[in-house]
């Protein structure tokens, strides 16, 4: 977090991140625990901490296109705008899971594109299609549908400090 703070890094987050803490309010309370003095309260620091520009960086990296993997995979390789190929673990803390030896993410950004591939058999799962393509799996037999409550957030930011 220190390192994001630091406006020399260039890091994503900084300009999300760094208004909102004190120029000293980070600190290491043990090994795995940081604690973060904010200038005033924040409910959406979870967000911030979480999303997808904001990650923790070990001090004096330089190559940010090795990442090492946590849980249950481990990073095999990465083509940029292309896929991510992933293993399985053997040091994963559940004994016996992953039930995968591994996972390969493939960007297919076109939803019919990702809706042929499926059917074709070139992926076994897709997501966030759109209804008419979703009927069209409830339409074959030898797919499966699988419907759930979305996780995704939609975060509205205002600055009220400022008059319209």
């Amino acid at each position: 977090i220190q390192y994001i703070l630091n406006s020399d890094n260039k890091a994503d987050a900084y300009p999300n991140l760094a208004p909102l803490l004190e120029s000293k309010g980070v600190r290491a309370l043990d090994a795995s625990t940081v604690e973060i003095e904010l200038k005033q309260p924040y409910a959406l620091l979870p967000q911030v901490l979480g999303s997808k520009v904001m990650f923790l960086i070990k001090h004096g990296t330089t190559d940010f296109d090795k990442p090492i993997g946590t849980g249950p995979f481990k990073f095999v390789s990465w083509s940029r705008g292309q896929r991510v190929t992933l293993a399985r673990s053997d040091n994963y803390r559940t004994a016996g899971q992953p039930y995968l030896d591994g996972v390969e993410f493939i960007a297919i950004n076109d939803p019919t594109a990702r809706m042929n591939a499926l059917v074709a058999g070139q992926v076994d799962a897709v997501a966030q299609l759109d209804g008419s393509l979703a009927r069209l799996i409830e339409a074959n037999p030898a797919l499966v549908l699988l419907r759930s409550k979305s996780g995704a957030t939609t975060d509205q930011f205002m600055m009220t400090n400022l008059k319209p």
